[in-house]
């Protein structure tokens, strides 16, 4: 009698333990879809990122000031002769 009951109990647990693995495995394999799909935005917000900070210094050269800016504001472009040769 004890013998049966045991072996009941063991079933029971195996079937309940194959039951958690088959969930737990799904909750796996939607954990890492999600992980991949934040992976994929965060690379291309980087991207961007990297993107608009080189335009951003392309816009804040001098040559591009000096381009757009009126002639009176416009940088001197001379060089002092230092050397005194």
């Amino acid at each position: 009698m004890i013998r049966r009951f045991l072996i009941l109990v063991s079933i029971a647990l195996f079937i309940a333990q194959l039951g958690f693995s088959v969930y737990y495995s799904g909750e796996i394999i939607t954990q890492n879809s999600e992980f991949e799909l934040n992976s994929t935005t965060f690379q291309q917000t980087n991207l961007t990122h990297q993107q608009l900070v080189y335009q951003l210094s392309l816009l804040t050269s001098i040559n591009h000031l000096s381009e757009i800016a009126p002639p009176d504001l416009q940088p001197i472009r001379q060089t002092i002769d230092l050397s005194h040769e």
